[in-house]
């Protein structure tokens, strides 16, 4: 699977300032999230890594695995290939995660 079909970003949100981690508040209240289908987060993280993320900022979300963008960051995803993903497309990578969790705890 490409790079390009593989990560997305969704739309920005801006956050309530006390539910932005403190460490983070110095970016802002503007974010959104760099997400894969799953099955892919080799492809996230290698992704992540391009754009200057450390690993260590991957949420492990059981909903949605993530990382977190600023405004500048999504930006530069989308201009290294990401796909802008509407929450429609959102919604269904999140039950596809769903599904792929309740599949891996019935083994």
């Amino acid at each position: 699977m490409t790079v390009q079909s593989a990560v997305m970003v969704d739309a920005l949100c801006a956050y309530p300032l006390t539910m932005v981690a403190p460490q983070a508040r110095k970016h802002g209240t503007w974010w959104c999230h760099l997400f894969c289908e799953p099955g892919d987060l080799d492809v996230l993280h290698g992704f992540a890594k391009q754009l200057g993320l450390r690993r260590s900022y991957f949420q492990n979300s059981a909903r949605l695995p993530h990382y977190d963008l600023t405004p500048r960051l999504r930006d530069k995803a989308l201009r290294c290939g990401a796909q802008e993903a509407s929450i429609f497309r959102v919604s269904a990578v999140m039950q596809r995660w769903r599904e792929a969790n309740e599949k891996e705890n019935k083994v």
